[in-house]
């Protein structure tokens, strides 16, 4: 069962599944655009702090304000590229997402789905990768799925939209993509929403540990 209004980001989990890489997959991830996530250090999500940040998120002025014309900051892709080593650069990610039907299986091949759910389990894909061992494309696709629901997009402290299986279907396309973009995209947004969310206060999806380091 899904946490209620928990913090879908957890840098932690991705650091502890690259810990445990064999040399092969470590190689095999350093073939894509996202090998820089291998070398992250293991952040813990400061609630207080984020909290803070966020109710002070201007969605007019796109901007962090936490004293007026005093202490403003605005993320913006330069930053991820400096934080992540991401270029700002490559195919548009939200366009390419928006060609799939959100929560559609679509082409999704049932190995990479919960038996009983019919999702795909972030959990269940970290232990696929760590018992076999394997560094093949599915490992790629399992390894990226991982990243995308903890670090780079989380939406869930549980699964994987189902749609992202779309980022990950063309292995050797996973470096053509954008995913400073992306990342920034999916973080701001969801703020965004929280913010013009005027009841209770509920963690935003996307990688808040971004705006914590940056802060």
């Amino acid at each position: 069962m899904e946490e209620y209004n928990a913090i879908c980001c957890s840098v932690e989990k991705w650091c502890s599944l690259v810990d445990q890489f064999n040399p092969k997959q470590r190689l095999r991830l350093g073939g894509t655009s996202l090998q820089n996530m291998l070398r992250i250090p293991s952040v813990l999500m400061r609630k207080n702090l984020l909290q803070t940040l966020i109710t002070t998120y201007d969605v007019s002025k796109k901007r962090f304000v936490l004293q007026p014309k005093k202490v403003e900051f605005t993320v913006r892709s330069a930053d991820v590229f400096h934080i992540y080593g991401l270029k700002n650069k490559g195919k548009d990610v939200m366009k390419v997402l928006a060609s799939v039907e959100e929560g559609s299986k679509g082409s999704v091949p049932p190995r990479f789905f919960d038996k009983n759910s019919g999702e795909i389990v972030i959990d269940e894909l970290i232990d696929q990768i760590v018992h076999s061992g394997s560094y093949d494309d599915d490992f790629v696709r399992r390894a990226i799925l991982v990243l995308i629901g903890t670090v780079i997009a989380p939406h869930s402290t549980k699964t994987v939209p189902r749609h992202f299986y779309k980022l990950v279907e063309d292995v050797d396309a996973i470096k053509l993509y954008n995913w400073n973009a992306f990342m920034l995209h999916v973080c701001i947004d969801g703020i965004s929403k929280t913010i013009r969310d005027h009841r209770k206060f509920r963690w935003p999806v996307g990688n808040l540990s971004l705006i914590q380091v940056f802060s």
